[in-house]
């Protein structure tokens, strides 16, 4: 190991790495292998006798000349809002398999045999309500397109959100639903979230899902 730099690697165990780290270290420098075979112990953790830091500045703040935190308003929470015709709000994301809109990885066969289609994660009390199945081929539709996926019911979910990664897969894209609304003051577009209605396609039969 030590890639290459063994006479400077001469460590046996981890401990004596971490024991290395925390020497140099001062906010975990009272942390050592047998206090946290009883628990976990929260840095900063000054010296031996201290039990950790549960809350970091819960009384103060040392400032001095450092950076200061300016309170704002929170603005709306996003441009659009559930409602009857569309009750569910739709939130984007990375998948594991894929980076992005998938222009590369979509041509590795391995990661494509994984991740082949677009996987739709709804939670089991909207799976219930809307009449889907695991693996069963759900349609996603905004005020803006719509798209064809696979359910993945978990209760990872949200009642009332579904989870839609970024990736292009079986010519089917989250941000065929996205809005294009923008932030007043960042002028970040609000590709993240938005309204959706969420069904069965038509000849929904349920697949394996991955």
């Amino acid at each position: 190991m030590g890639l290459g730099l063994e006479a400077q690697f001469r460590y046996k165990n981890p401990e004596q790495i971490f024991s290395e780290m925390a020497g140099l270290t001062p906010i975990i420098s009272g942390i050592n292998y047998k206090r946290i075979q009883k628990s976990g112990i929260q840095w900063p953790c000054p010296d031996v006798d201290h039990p950790g830091t549960e809350f970091l500045y819960e009384k103060t703040f040392p400032r001095g000349d450092r950076a200061k935190f300016v309170p704002f308003e929170q603005g709306p929470i996003a441009a659009e809002r559930p409602n009857k015709r569309f009750p569910i709000m739709l939130n984007t994301g990375r998948v594991l398999y894929h980076w992005h809109g998938g222009t590369i990885t979509r041509r590795v066969v391995n990661l494509m045999a994984r991740s082949p289609e677009l996987q739709v994660s709804v939670s089991p009390a909207d799976a219930e309500k809307y009449g889907l199945l695991d693996g069963q081929k759900i349609k996603v539709t905004s005020r803006r397109g719509e798209l064809t996926g696979i359910a993945l019911v978990t209760d990872k979910m949200r009642e009332g959100e579904i989870f839609i990664p970024f990736v292009k897969l079986s010519e089917s894209a989250a941000n065929f639903l996205t809005n294009a609304a923008y932030d007043p003051t960042s002028k970040i577009p609000e590709y993240k979230v938005c309204a959706v209605n969420i069904e069965r396609a038509p000849s929904s039969n349920v697949e394996t899902s991955s």
